[in-house]
């Protein structure tokens, strides 16, 4: 059974650091089961198992980006491009006690990310139902924090309450729904808000840049980081009910020619 360690928070607090974010929405739109697996591998998930997953990021003056989850230096994989953003977990923290982490440079505002684990042999496991299926244990659902720094700045705090993270595309295990695992997450940043300016919609830098100027690359103490658990499996498409139908009148077409042949016999 999977713990969740308090150890970041902890050492935020001895520093100074006060956890301004509000819960943000999260939801689970009903639809089609579109995956299946066979298996849930492992579900201690780090950064590195992830490699290959797909992430979508959206920023307010370069439009949207898809780019390969990978390495991106001894201690981190993830994804980013250079002087714009950065996204990434430790290559050997879980996902479950660990944290992903957002840097955002250049003014640029962003508006939207979406995680796909298809070919990243990724899923996605929400904290209910619980247990859920079989293999993935305890999950996490997606939640944005970030944190301000009293010697630094009050006024550079993120309200996520207005935000949102929803999970899509329900993943069942040998065509069994539990209802906590999915293989894609979208996160909207579009209607958070922030107590210092923010003049173009979505979360941006502003309240990043100080501590980037005091504190060097890493904007850990005055940036924002999100909690959510991922398992490795496996995944494959499970075919539209509209493509049985397609089977089935095929079949059905192929039975009828064959009984006329036996008839004509």
């Amino acid at each position: 059974m999977k713990m969740f360690s308090m150890a970041v928070g902890a050492a935020l607090a001895l520093a100074g650091v006060t956890d301004q974010a509000q819960a943000q929405v999260v939801t689970a739109p009903p639809g089609p089961v579109i995956y299946n697996t066979n298996q849930v591998f492992d579900f201690s998930t780090r950064g590195q198992d992830m490699n290959g997953m797909s992430v979508i990021v959206c920023l307010s003056s370069v439009g949207c980006q898809n780019k390969s989850w990978g390495s991106l230096d001894a201690s981190y994989n993830g994804v980013q491009d250079a002087g714009l953003y950065r996204i990434r977990v430790g290559r050997t923290e879980d996902t479950y006690s660990g944290d992903w982490r957002f840097d955002l440079w250049s003014g640029n505002d962003l508006q939207s990310v979406t995680f796909s684990g298809f070919l990243g042999n990724t899923i996605f496991d929400r904290t209910l139902p619980n247990p859920g299926t079989p293999g993935s244990s305890d999950g996490l659902d997606g939640d944005l924090r970030n944190q301000c720094v009293a010697y630094y700045s009050s006024n550079n705090c993120v309200d996520f309450g207005a935000g949102s993270v929803q999970y899509r595309n329900r993943v069942s295990l040998n065509s069994m729904l539990y209802g906590d695992i999915f293989e894609t997450v979208f996160i909207d940043f579009t209607k958070v808000s922030l107590t210092g300016p923010d003049a173009n919609g979505g979360l941006d830098n502003d309240f990043t840049t100080e501590c980037l100027n005091r504190s060097g690359d890493d904007c850990r103490a005055e940036g924002f980081f999100l909690l959510m658990d991922t398992d490795n499996a496996r995944l494959s498409t499970v075919p539209e009910p509209s493509t049985y139908a397609l089977m089935g009148a095929g079949l059905l077409g192929i039975f009828g020619v064959a009984r006329r042949r036996n008839r004509n016999a």
